[in-house]
């Protein structure tokens, strides 16, 4: 087997005929697709069996299980991949005809891993993000860059995570099994992808990324395994951090100035987050002010370069830097509207 693609499916009824039919045009022979329900509340389950016969799909292994979550989702899928290489793609994303086919050619040439870039889909527009990033790279590079931004790079801090997803890449399976790198359940660390490629990078020696956005990241699709509001994230990040530091060595001065300043960034995700909080806007005040006034968040801001950035970003981490609660509240809820407003 060549090829193994892992699909973690939750609530897919609607789009996940769209995605493994993208998958279908490949030329690449012995690929196998593993579809996995985690517990769908619709009727995920009975159109994969029904793509199944639709397709006359020998190679659509479908797997039923209780609702565990996607880091856990993705490992079944791990355990069981037969393939030399390993594919995940989310239930509601789909990809172009010449993905496969591209990823397997290039890696076929003796890296470790490839990524490529992606489109941002929302209802009415499709939008490429741009890496920034355009050839080979040794481990050490990759892993500076997926540890955070770094000097000039901060001009565009949405970049931050730009090449740290588990999809729009392929992997060796033999690194990941024989590392035993697994997924950390996003129940415990809130986002699971970072630390993957992190662990998955500490083995390898050189990583192929082409900026061409072949793989469609669908950001309207409110039933996604990664949607709603989540009252723990700051802690569960707070924990992912902790694994990085006890897990993947940084040891030179770019590497520890870019993850302080993943940590001074990540309050952007964090506050994106809690303005969705219902409990009221007392709640969410007292809740920005400490989670600045941690010890982690001081100490980034204390080391953050504010000249790169351009002028509405230098105000609200000059916010954030000096715990000017409503200021960056207001920041966010305008920074809200903007994205809600983009997915329409």
């Amino acid at each position: 087997m060549k090829v193994s693609i892992v699909i973690p499916c939750y609530n897919a009824e609607k789009y996940i005929e769209q995605c493994i039919e993208s998958i279908l045009v490949t030329k690449l022979e012995n690929v196998e697709i593993i579809a996995i329900n985690d517990g769908s509340k619709d009727n995920t389950l009975k159109k994969l069996y029904e793509i199944k016969e639709k397709f006359n799909l020998h190679n659509l292994h479908i797997l039923n299980q209780e609702n565990q979550g996607l880091s856990e989702t993705r490992n079944v899928g791990i355990n069981i991949a037969s393939g030399k290489y390993i594919v995940f793609i989310d239930n509601d994303d789909w990809v172009e005809h010449y993905y496969l086919d591209t990823l397997f050619e290039k890696i076929e040439t003796g890296y470790d891993a490839v990524y490529v870039s992606y489109n941002r889909c929302y209802e009415k527009t499709k939008e490429p993000r741009i890496l920034n990033l355009d050839g080979v790279y040794n481990s050490s590079e990759v892993k500076r860059r997926l540890l955070g931004l770094y000097e000039k790079e901060l001009s565009d801090p949405s970049q931050a995570d730009s090449i740290v997803t588990a999809w729009a890449k392929i992997y060796k399976v033999d690194i990941i099994k024989s590392k035993n790198i697994k997924f950390v359940s996003n129940k415990e660390i809130g986002t699971e992808d970072l630390l993957f490629n992190l662990q998955y990078v500490e083995y390898s020696n050189n990583i192929l990324i082409k900026d061409i956005p072949i793989y469609n990241y669908r950001r309207n699709n409110i039933e996604s395994l990664t949607s709603s509001y989540r009252p723990l994230l700051f802690q569960q990040w707070q924990k992912k951090y902790d694994y990085i530091l006890k897990t993947i060595s940084i040891n030179t001065n770019e590497h520890i100035t870019a993850f302080e300043n993943r940590i001074a960034l990540s309050i952007i995700g964090i506050g994106l987050n809690e303005i969705n909080n219902t409990e009221g806007i007392g709640v969410v005040f007292e809740n920005l002010n400490n989670y600045l006034n941690h010890p982690r968040y001081q100490k980034a801001y204390k080391t953050l370069d504010f000249k790169y950035f351009p002028i509405h970003w230098k105000l609200f981490f000059m916010a954030a830097k000096y715990k000017q609660v409503l200021i960056l509240y207001l920041l966010l809820i305008g920074m809200n509207r903007i994205i809600n407003k983009n997915s329409r």
